[in-house]
């Protein structure tokens, strides 16, 4: 897989781009791992990835686990939209995915 572009869309707001400019500024000495901006096309062997967003979470910090929080209501309500081509630069449709699954963990009442 050739990836072209990975974009967030947030239904909160509507905007649109790379996913660690859509997400909440995290707190003070809160550090990502590791981020990615899809800049440039990038090839994919099968079975690898491309981690868009990584922050490991200590959760005995109250200010980290808040921000958790936080972030899980940004991305629940973000779709994130792949770009791609093959090897021999067929186009195919763009791959979408809803990533409401981080809103498991809201409370619904």
């Amino acid at each position: 897989m050739i990836l072209q572009e990975a974009l967030a869309r947030s239904s909160a707001d509507g905007r649109a781009g790379h996913l660690i400019d859509l997400i909440p500024d995290p707190p003070s000495g809160v550090l990502f791992k590791n981020f990615n901006k899809v800049h440039q096309v990038r090839a994919i062997r099968p079975g690898d990835e491309v981690e868009l967003l990584v922050l490991p979470i200590e959760t005995k910090d109250r200010a980290v686990s808040e921000y958790r929080e936080s972030l899980r209501r940004a991305l629940g309500s973000m779709t994130i939209e792949l770009t791609y081509t093959d090897i021999y630069e067929t186009k195919f449709p763009a791959y979408t995915l809803k990533m409401t699954w981080f809103h498991r963990h809201l409370d619904s009442t």
